[in-house]
């Protein structure tokens, strides 16, 4: 036991805080980061309050790891939906995960279903990817859709 404390327990703690340094650095989030490509056939929405809207999305992923459907941290497509003129956020949409593991280069298509607020107004939905648990894409440098929604009681 003495021999293990001497020699070996300092190489173990010493590859451990190397570990964790890579895992903080920003080469470790540069290489580890998820990306997405999001498309869809439209870029703005008219609809009236508290309806809804079935988009088809297109999602590729351009980054370096699959994504894992699982519990833990089940990767999903959703949306925010923002005020146009205050930028703040008014709602955050449903889930939906992936169907299966997709890995780099590979393309998924997902049914999303926007919800339109309650209150007329200019709105910018987001539509981005999200490691329940972890981060949305766009909070790790990957480019969101972001589509015009006009919510009117005209309609």
């Amino acid at each position: 036991m003495n021999r293990f404390l001497k020699y070996f327990l300092p190489v173990v703690l010493l590859i451990a805080a190397i570990a964790l340094l890579f895992l903080n650095s920003e080469l470790a989030l540069t290489y580890y980061s998820p990306a997405a490509s999001i498309k869809a056939d439209v870029n703005e929405l008219l609809l009236s309050p508290s309806n809804e809207q079935l988009l088809a999305v297109q999602v590729s992923n351009i980054g370096r790891t699959a994504w894992i459907p699982n519990e833990a941290s089940n990767t999903a497509l959703s949306y925010r939906i923002y005020d146009e003129e205050s930028k703040t956020m008014v709602y955050e949409g449903e889930r939906i995960p992936v169907p299966y593991a997709v890995k780099p280069e590979d393309r998924v298509e997902l049914n999303l279903t926007i919800t339109a607020p309650e209150k007329p107004g200019q709105y910018i939905v987001v539509i981005d990817m999200v490691q329940e648990g972890v981060a949305w894409f766009e909070d790790r440098g990957s480019e969101p859709l972001k589509i015009k929604l006009e919510v009117s009681k005209e309609l």
